[in-house]
């Protein structure tokens, strides 16, 4: 006989007779009650061990130079400034005043007025005196003078300056010979400031240029 069965013997007491059946009956539940016990207490104990392991990853994923802090923190590429635009060689017919040697792909030479050459997209049928989306060369008015800015770079061997222009443009004015040179580039065609230097060493000046006044 167990030491249970010998306590729960001691419990009837002598004045009630319980019989075999009964005490087997009373050892059952009390051995399936102490097994529920110990499954409660291991299951409680797997789930503190589990929660303490989450709380563990969460903290080492935090820490700098963890796996999850390089994942969550890695730095974002800076936005590259590269040309939507390549220039290509020019081998079409020249307008009066200017030749180029270069024009941006799918440009062609839309026209010539005494003062400016039209650079502009195939198609493009607006006013000659309408420089938006268009890259236009020119002199630069008799009234005028020189513009040095901080942006410089070198044009046909001489030293020519970058600048932005009101209405979003940029402007490259140089020196070419007797001739002020501004070559202005409309800001949404996509061309670097390496492209626009690149498009002015390719341009000529001719007899046919004339200067405005105003």
């Amino acid at each position: 006989m167990t030491d249970l069965e010998s306590r729960l013997r001691g419990l009837r007491g002598t004045t009630t007779p319980v019989d075999e059946d009964t005490v087997r009956a009373d050892i059952g539940r009390a051995r399936r009650a102490l097994s529920r016990r110990r499954r409660a207490r291991i299951g409680s104990a797997a789930v503190a061990v589990a929660a303490v392991g989450v709380v563990a990853t969460v903290i080492v994923a935090g820490q700098p130079g963890g796996q999850g802090s390089d994942i969550a923190e890695a730095p974002t590429p800076s936005p590259t400034h590269a040309a939507t635009l390549r220039l290509v060689d020019y081998t079409g017919i020249q307008q009066p005043g200017f030749t180029v040697a270069k024009v941006p792909a799918g440009f062609v030479l839309q026209g010539a007025t005494p003062y400016s050459l039209d650079v502009a997209k195939a198609g493009d049928h607006s006013s000659l005196n309408d420089f938006e989306g268009k890259l236009v060369v020119m002199l630069q008015s008799k009234d005028a003078t020189f513009h040095k800015t901080n942006r410089a770079v070198t044009v046909h061997g001489t030293t020519g300056y970058l600048r932005a222009e009101d209405g979003g443009a940029t402007a490259l004015e140089y020196l070419d010979g007797d001739h002020d040179v501004v070559i202005q580039a409309w800001s949404g065609l996509g061309l670097t400031d390496a492209q626009l230097v690149e498009f002015a060493d390719g341009v000529t000046v001719t007899s046919g240029a004339q200067a405005s006044v105003g």
